[in-house]
């Protein structure tokens, strides 16, 4: 029974030395955590940029609403004086290729559909050689794209 009750003690002393360094621990943990949030709480930076740069600042995004497109490239898929054919290949280029930006135009007495928006000609060919595969009379033109389209969503 001495034997027992000594085991029990040793094993009792060992857990409050455990739980003792334990609760400091957690202690200094939750302190570190506090001191953190606080320091957050009051932390705020604050720009100060002179007349100069806010002017050119200013400017430049008055440009970019008024300049939407630049010149690019696009992969016209098929120019047509059919209403229909063209409207019959922007259906199937869209169930093909439903993630590339597509429009059309009319210029008298063609209807011409270009697909992507390209910044240079190497990017194009890449895409190019896929949808030569189901539209073979593709071809690459210069046109004006939207800075939006250049942006991949993939």
């Amino acid at each position: 029974m001495f034997k027992r009750d000594t085991n029990k003690n040793i094993l009792n002393t060992y857990l409050c030395i455990v739980n003792k360094k334990d609760m400091r621990a957690l202690r200094v943990l939750i302190c570190a955590i506090g001191i953190l949030v606080a320091l957050q709480l009051e932390a705020q930076v604050v720009f100060r940029e002179s007349a100069s740069v806010s002017n050119i600042m200013n400017r430049f995004l008055a440009y970019n609403v008024d300049h939407s497109q630049i010149p690019g490239w696009k992969i016209q898929i098929i120019s047509t004086t059919d209403r229909r054919e063209m409207d019959e290949a922007r259906s199937r280029f869209v169930s093909y290729f439903p993630g590339i930006p597509i429009t059309w135009k009319h210029v008298a007495p063609n209807y011409q559909v270009r697909v992507g928006s390209y910044r240079t000609k190497p990017e194009l060919m890449s895409q190019m050689q896929e949808i030569r595969r189901r539209f073979p009379m593709s071809s690459p033109v210069i046109d004006m794209i939207d800075k939006g389209d250049l942006i991949d969503y993939d």
